[in-house]
């Protein structure tokens, strides 16, 4: 009983991260490069567990197996749906030399001009 109350919590936390660090990039992005309209944005080092999954994660490590996080098909699914995010091979075309729009503590976006890469730190 204690599992299936800690599980559903760790899935909604976990939601909520989620969507917590997708709304900052997502912030930064219409603040940075407000002509973004139809430039593709792709995801690099993704996002991870929540604080709570983790913390949960110790007491049942099964919860990291059955709770979806970034590499599960879903959640870029959710990213490029809703926010119009895409997924490609080393930082989907945008050169490694592309210069940083912005450096933040969760992320790092880089624009070449035709595309926009945002750098997940962990």
């Amino acid at each position: 009983m204690v599992f299936s109350f800690s599980y559903g919590d760790a899935l909604v936390d976990q939601k909520r991260y989620t969507d917590f660090r997708v709304e900052i990039p997502l912030h930064d992005l219409s603040v940075s490069l407000p002509d973004r309209d139809n430039t593709p944005v792709y995801m690099e080092n993704m996002i991870g567990f929540g604080p709570m999954t983790e913390n949960i994660s110790k007491h049942y490590p099964v919860v990291k197996r059955l709770v979806p996080n970034d590499r599960h098909y879903h959640v870029y699914i959710y990213l490029s749906e809703l926010f119009h995010w895409g997924r490609g091979r080393s930082g989907g075309g945008v050169p490694s030399g592309a210069p940083v729009v912005l450096d933040s503590y969760c992320h790092t976006i880089r624009s070449d001009g035709e595309h926009i890469l945002v750098t997940f730190k962990n």
